[in-house]
């Protein structure tokens, strides 16, 4: 799309809906039981008419034809499939689209996967715009499918759909140099990491972070660990502003997040010998784990003209609520399971006391999100350096904060001299305050691992990998772009001269 002259928005939206059709898995169009009212396409049009170049219709041809044509099952597909082979075979509308021929087994890497009615669908929206998708002929199909008996049984009506309206938020802009999402997404959570960490390491090191003794290598981390526990603690408070402004907690901890004083705060409270198991310490009040959401895409672009846009996109978990409008081709999602809940969520957790006062699911309402798409922009120049997101649920809060460029103060580049790709595949971390344990990846440092577990940290090895996944683009000394696609999951860079 850039080549054609496109804008970056034109080059996103087009990715977005490719991805979606050869990654089923963590995302697509599909938005009432677990499902969300989908509002994806509303986004990607309401993008394009403030800053695309090219016709609507242009952009949605790779996918259609991917679709018709069929695509190349890859390894992060055929891993999913696998794992979901009993649902899938038990599905008959999933079970249509992933399995081989005969439908006894699920699709294997290097099988081909047609989508034909999501490419009539998006044939549709293509040459109708994105009303046909809310009150037209796909809301139709779309509906039809969703109230089913035998089926889902939604009880989404052509009202809800007819009358969903995309919402504008105002970004997070940080003191010096990021630019991220507003709530009910965690941009302002990965500010505060930043804004935290910079507090203990204010100056950028001239020695490499491999070359850092033992001791301080574990410190380091230490402080990151004890930042992220604070960071989710105070996380649970927020939800989306449209419904929990006038809430003192969201409104109080919103403001703090973005305070450098409010960092500082922290810093004086972190224990460089230890950590602590008091929820009230790092913020929360009381209860277990917050859900954990998961199946999720990113996409980092920048044009020839300098416009830069970071984007995520979702389902939720792996095939969202498994089940496929047949009709329309539709993979649909289960983001309700983002919102708090009084009882257990589907992996039996519980939310925060005061998690169930403002992520409470009610009409309208958009549940709080992990993701955390960021531009940067340089202090003095504000010229765009660098653009940066991921995925992996809960996890990517921290991997976004763990991976950084040499043009910001995003943590071990500034700090320790890596460069983008030793950021991006150096293993990582993961606390998300309850379990009360550190995640961490198969070949973390196991002597930086020893010096956590001596300052009282539990430790565990994530039990499936990838946990995260960071795609980001740069700008290095020489003003050349340069792109790092998390060698974790399958994926690539491209560009154009």
């Amino acid at each position: 799309m850039l080549e054609r002259g496109g804008s970056a928005v034109d080059a996103a939206i087009a990715g977005l809906l490719c991805n979606g059709v050869v990654n089923p898995q963590s995302m697509g169009i599909g938005g009432g039981k677990a499902m969300g009212i989908p509002g994806e396409i509303a986004g990607y049009w309401e993008a394009h008419l403030k800053f695309g170049k090219l016709p609507w219709a242009e952009l949605f041809q790779p996918a259609i034809e991917l679709c018709i044509n069929g695509s190349t099952v890859q390894p992060p597909l055929a891993k999913s499939l696998q794992s979901k082979k009993e649902q899938i075979l038990a599905e008959p509308t999933l079970r249509d689209i992933f399995t081989q021929p005969g439908g006894k087994d699920v699709l294997k890497e290097g099988d081909t996967m047609y989508r034909q009615q999501l490419g009539e669908t998006l044939q549709k929206i293509a040459e109708n715009g994105a009303n046909v998708f809310y009150n037209g002929s796909v809301s139709k199909d779309l509906l039809a499918d969703l109230s089913q008996p035998d089926g889902i049984n939604s009880p989404i009506t052509a009202k809800d759909l007819s009358s969903y309206r995309y919402s504008i938020h105002s970004i997070r802009r940080g003191s010096k140099v990021l630019h991220t999402t507003n709530v009910p997404s965690s941009g302002p959570v990965l500010g505060f990491i930043l804004n935290a960490m910079k507090e203990f390491y204010p100056n950028k090191s001239e020695i490499p972070f491999g070359n850092w003794s033992r001791s301080d290598q574990g410190l380091f981390f230490h402080r990151l660990t004890e930042v992220y526990k604070h960071a989710y603690g105070r996380r649970s408070f927020l939800g989306d502003p449209k419904f929990v402004s006038d809430n003192v907690d969201h409104r109080q901890t919103l403001n703090s997040l973005g305070d450098p004083r409010f960092a500082r705060f922290i810093k004086s409270q972190i224990n460089d010998s230890s950590t602590y198991e008091d929820l009230a310490y790092y913020g929360a009040r009381s209860g277990a784990t917050e859900p954990r959401d998961s199946g999720t895409a990113h996409l980092s672009v920048v044009s020839p003209d300098g416009v830069a846009v970071a984007v995520t996109s979702t389902i939720n978990t792996a095939f969202g609520a498994m089940f496929r409008s047949t009709r329309t081709g539709i993979i649909m999602n289960n983001e309700m399971d983002d919102f708090a809940n009084p009882g257990p969520n589907s992996w039996g957790q519980e939310a925060l006391e005061n998690q169930q006062n403002n992520n409470l699911p009610e009409p309208g309402k958009r549940p709080m999100s992990s993701m955390c798409p960021s531009v940067i922009v340089g202090r003095d120049s504000g010229q765009i350096q660098a653009v940066i997101g991921g995925a992996g649920g809960t996890k990517i809060i921290t991997a976004v904060s763990q991976v950084p460029t040499a043009a910001t103060v995003l943590l071990l580049s500034e700090i320790g001299g890596m460069d983008l790709l030793a950021a991006t595949e150096f293993r990582r971390l993961h606390h998300q305050l309850l379990p009360k344990e550190i995640m961490f990846e198969s070949d973390f440092p196991r002597d930086i691992l020893e010096e956590l577990e001596s300052r009282g940290h539990t430790t565990k090895q994530y039990n499936s990998f990838p946990g995260s996944v960071v795609v980001s683009v740069h700008k290095d000394i020489n003003s050349t772009w340069l792109g790092v696609f998390d060698p974790r999951k399958l994926g690539e860079v491209d560009g154009i001269d």
